[in-house]
């Protein structure tokens, strides 16, 4: 797992060489601690209730375990309720004209993995918390007639923020039915209220249990990322808790779903593999069969309405027939490996802003009673994913410690390339080029390239760390900060390097054949230059620092040094240059200052 390229919704693996997966889902799978806090890693949700606390999600959960049940609740990010549940209380009837109220007996609650369960606390009736990715989620799951109708919430919100108390939705019978719920507002919460009465086409009697839902939400944005309509415009919904694909049942009106996953970093030119959508399906038909496509355009938005959802265009590609097997289970559909193919051919998802929108229809073959639905983001849990494995291409980013052997020519483009210890082995001519035009980070950090043929980087800190180039032919090097710190370059053929802070620190230079150093700081530090056939050194300020002599031994090469202004006489008031010579002249010009130049041959 790649934790640096996780982001809120998705995780990013790598499956060896330049293969990798990506998981992505609708709402958050990781958390912060300080959500405004950019360089904080995103961690992995662990909803588990342990000790009735739950801290590892992007809120805190505290579950009341003694007194009136409930929780409190308080986002990472902003927003905290406090939610208490009224219980039954039993009556006894003393006689015709007298009855007493006895206090309730509070359930004990059962705490079962991200799950609280309040058994019996009316009767018939259990009410379950679920703590989700998301928030959490509140069932009352009436078990037969003998359930209350209707029960109270006392909801305090202590501090407003991005945490939202959702409207009631519809209940769910056991039959899969939409039933009609209604909420009245009272004097610190609600009054949730159960109708016995099918919101569409009545098909089956209603059945037992039934379930209800009250939800607190971080990411209410999400609710519109998936949703249904129906063929005759009945159904327009993006804030359900379940979404429904295929024929509705032998209505002959086909249901339509979408389910959108948004900042999908794919790298261009990538080579997509094994792809699929995964939905938690918890009702089908026996003769259900689906077909899935894409929403062919660059970073879809959510549907806005019917017309709009119905008048998508879907990519060419699709899975063929889905025939779902089972349910109360994640069903993955079949490959969509050429839908994301297409997608990718045609759009450009390597910068991670842009979203892609999977769409089920009713399959062409189906004729009746083909009809599924799924969990949706409003269910809490369980919500839609979808799975894409692929190999990048030349456009990969190598952000971590990352291995390229033999590779010919490489163009790297991201914001951030080769950051950590990274082996360039045999690589004929390489490329970093990051954010557009100038890498934010390039090869920053230990990186080893052994016999590159020709290296350019550009960006804003270049090579920065300890680097070893060995047996480079070509080095160029533009950027703000350029070689700083402890660099060997050995037996590079010609090396540029132009930028504000050029060779400063300690640098060894073995063998290289032309060395043009261009920035405002050149060589701060001290600096050996072994064997170097001709040195151009140009600075905004003082070329050479902190230096008392410079002695350069020149064996069979030509030596050029051009002082510009008061570059090197700054700092030869009261010091002497001393260069031994063997066989070559020294051509150095001077202004008002001497020079001592001992030969052993002529000058």
């Amino acid at each position: 797992m790649l934790i640096e390229k996780r982001t809120l919704n998705s995780k990013t693996f790598h499956l060896g060489g330049r293969k990798y997966a990506l998981d992505a889902s609708i709402g958050s799978i990781h958390y912060k601690d300080n959500p405004r806090d950019e360089a904080e890693q995103w961690k992995d949700i662990d909803t588990t209730i342990i000790d009735g606390r739950v801290t590892k999600a992007p809120y805190d959960l505290d579950i009341y375990l003694t007194g009136m049940p409930g929780f409190h609740y308080k986002s990472k990010e902003s927003g905290e309720f406090d939610v208490r549940l009224k219980t039954a209380r039993q009556v006894i009837r003393r006689s015709p004209e007298r009855a007493e109220e006895l206090t309730p007996i509070i359930p004990t609650p059962k705490i079962e993995g991200n799950k609280v369960i309040w058994e019996n606390i009316y009767p018939d009736t259990d009410v379950v918390l679920i703590a989700g990715n998301n928030g959490v989620l509140l069932q009352r799951i009436l078990k037969s007639a003998e359930s209350p109708l209707e029960y109270d919430v006392d909801i305090q919100e202590v501090q407003e923020g991005i945490t939202r108390l959702l409207p009631l939705k519809p209940a769910i019978d056991a039959n899969g039915q939409q039933l009609a719920m209604v909420e009245t507002k009272i004097a610190g919460g609600r009054t949730e209220k159960l109708k016995l009465e099918v919101l569409d086409i009545e098909a089956k009697p209603i059945t037992y249990p039934i379930v209800d839902a009250t939800v607190l939400d971080e990411y209410v944005g999400a609710s519109a990322d998936d949703g249904h309509t129906r063929e005759d415009g009945s159904v327009w919904d993006n804030d359900e808790s379940r979404i429904y694909a295929g024929e509705y049942w032998a209505s002959g009106k086909e249901d339509q779903l979408w389910a959108r996953f948004d900042n999908v970093t794919i790298p261009d030119g990538a080579t997509i593999g094994t792809s699929y959508l995964s939905l938690y399906v918890d009702y089908k038909d026996a003769g259900n069969k689906e077909v899935v496509s894409a929403d062919d355009q660059s970073d879809p938005a959510a549907p806005a309405n019917y017309a709009d959802h119905r008048g998508r265009a879907r990519t060419t590609a699709n899975s063929g027939a889905w025939e779902v097997a089972a349910i109360d289970d994640y069903q993955n559909s079949p490959s969509i490996t050429d839908v994301i193919q297409e997608l990718v051919n045609s759009y450009d998802y390597s910068a991670g802003d842009h979203a892609i929108q999977i769409l089920v229809d009713r399959h062409a073959t189906c004729s009746s009673y083909c009809g599924i639905s799924a969990r949706s983001y409003d269910n809490v849990v369980n919500i839609p994913k979808l799975h894409i494995e692929y190999e990048s291409g030349g456009g990969e980013t190598l952000y971590g410690q990352a291995i390229l052997a033999g590779v010919g020519s490489t163009t790297i483009l991201a914001k951030k390339i080769s950051r950590g210890a990274v082996l360039f082995e045999g690589v004929g001519n390489l490329t970093a080029i990051g954010n557009a035009i100038a890498a934010q980070v390039t090869l920053y950090g230990q990186a080893l390239l052994a016999g590159v043929g020709n290296l350019t980087v550009l960006g804003k800190r270049t090579l920065k760390g300890t680097t070893t180039l060995a047996g480079v032919g070509n080095l160029t090097a533009s950027a703000k900060k350029i070689l700083r710190g402890t660099t060997i370059l050995a037996g590079v053929g010609n090396l540029t390097t132009v930028g504000k802070k050029v060779l400063r620190g300690v640098s060894v230079l073995a063998g290289v054949g032309t060395l043009t150093a261009v920035g405002k700081t050149t060589k701060g530090g001290k600096v050996v230059l072994a064997g170097v056939g001709t040195l151009t050194a140009t600075g905004y300020s003082k070329v050479i620092r902190k230096v008392i002599s410079l002695s350069v031994k020149l064996h069979s090469r030509a030596l050029s040094v051009a002082l510009h202004g008061r570059s090197l006489t700054a700092k030869l008031y009261s010091r002497s240059l001393s260069t031994l010579l063997h066989k070559r002249s020294l051509d150095t010009k001077l202004k008002d200052r001497s020079i001592t130049v001992k030969t052993r041959s002529k000058v």
